[in-house]
């Protein structure tokens, strides 16, 4: 198990005799920008590699995946804290599996023709999405009965606070990636042209590293699964 503690030791053995020039809490902040610059490459490259990919859960309402059932008085919903991208909504009621949710905009006639009908669904419902930090799901429908659903969601990147924190979300060869943006951005500051350049090799060299790192080469035409074609 990694934690912020292994990335502060590469990060100063990276600036060599400049460490000094970093308390603590500045080199975590450091290494928590490096590490959004990487989720943000990780998460927008390739959905189908599925980084930071969870699913909600809906018996602990105060966790940051918690999304509860869709009630049949109601059609907008908190998303989960940590949600950044859907990828698949989930009906898990027993015989209801195959409801399906399409994603489409809250303003197309579609969706509001059936949000002004005040009708019910059993098979298929549109949805959309709207608001920021986490933003809320919103259906053109009401259900027939109440359904226990599961989000499948690409999350947002969890903060660093303390040296014990553990950072195994991204691989152990991406940690000295991310120690090494860390000391850049401390040493050259974000307005140096010097560190422009520095970042977009950086950003190269994730996408080299992200080339050889495919979790599944397998051709997608042969293998099918509910994560695919559920909008985003």
């Amino acid at each position: 198990m990694a934690t912020v503690a292994s990335l502060i030791a590469l990060f100063d053995g990276l600036a060599l005799g400049r460490r000094g020039n970093f308390i603590p809490d500045t080199k975590v902040a450091l290494l928590n920008v490096a590490q959004i610059e990487l989720w943000k490459i990780l998460v927008g490259t390739d959905p189908q590699d599925n980084w930071f990919v969870q699913e909600s859960q809906d018996t602990d309402s105060s966790a940051v995946d918690f999304f509860g059932p869709i009630t049949t008085t109601s059609r907008d919903y908190l998303l989960p804290k940590n949600h950044h991208q859907m990828r698949a909504i989930e009906v898990t009621n027993a015989g209801l599996e195959g409801i399906r949710f399409t994603k489409a905009r809250l303003d197309s006639g579609e969706f509001r023709q059936q949000r002004a009908s005040q009708q019910q669904f059993d098979t298929e419902a549109l949805y959309d999405l709207y608001g920021v930090s986490p933003g809320r799901i919103i259906f053109s429908l009401f259900p027939k009965q109440t359904l226990n659903v599961k989000l499948w969601y690409a999350r947002k990147p969890t903060a660093w606070t303390e040296a014990t924190d553990v950072v195994d979300d991204y691989p152990f060869d991406t940690h000295s990636i991310i120690a090494d943006y860390a000391v850049k951005r401390g040493l050259m500051g974000i307005t140096d042209k010097a560190f422009y350049l520095f970042e977009r090799a950086w950003a190269e060299r994730v996408i080299r590293w992200l080339t050889t790192y495919r979790r599944d080469n397998t051709d997608v035409s042969v293998v099918s699964g509910f994560l695919e074609g559920s909008g985003t």
